[in-house]
């Protein structure tokens, strides 16, 4: 994982969100991830389903960007089949996760080149991602003032 990163794991009662799980109940698990590296990074998290419990088959819900692997025999082999309650181990790993990130990416091509946005003639170097889109700001352009282009 990239340096100075953060890694959190929570577990919640998935009956009613509360802190404190009794024996036979649910337990939702959360993850956390914190990229502070200062640059993209591929992430790779493995972990183990904890003793005295049992994963429960299709439970897992990914970030756009993240993928997972299932384990049966505690991490020796890994496969994006999901075995059910034989899971001894998964493996989630997102292979261009951002600086910053809050685990949701989308991967864009690199290195970035000069895209045309219109017949006007400019260029967007630097772009910006937001949500589900990328923004680029106009180097230069044939039209009076300023313009955000994406």
């Amino acid at each position: 994982h990239a340096a100075d990163s953060a890694l959190s794991k929570n577990a919640y009662n998935a009956r009613d969100n509360r802190s404190v799980a009794r024996a036979n109940q649910d337990v939702q698990w959360i993850l956390g991830y914190d990229n502070r590296s200062g640059s993209a990074a591929s992430v790779v998290v493995d972990d183990a389903i904890p003793a005295g419990t049992q994963y429960v088959q299709n439970s897992v819900e990914l970030p756009p960007g993240w993928q997972v692997e299932f384990s049966s025999d505690n991490g020796s082999n890994y496969s994006t089949t999901d075995p059910g309650s034989s899971a001894t181990n998964l493996r989630f790993y997102n292979n261009l996760l951002a600086e910053s990130a809050n685990g949701a990416t989308q991967i864009a091509s690199q290195p970035f080149t000069s895209t045309s946005q219109s017949s006007t003639g400019e260029d967007a170097y630097m772009p910006i991602p937001y949500k589900t889109r990328i923004f680029g700001i106009v180097h230069h352009s044939d039209q009076a003032g300023n313009e955000l282009v994406c």
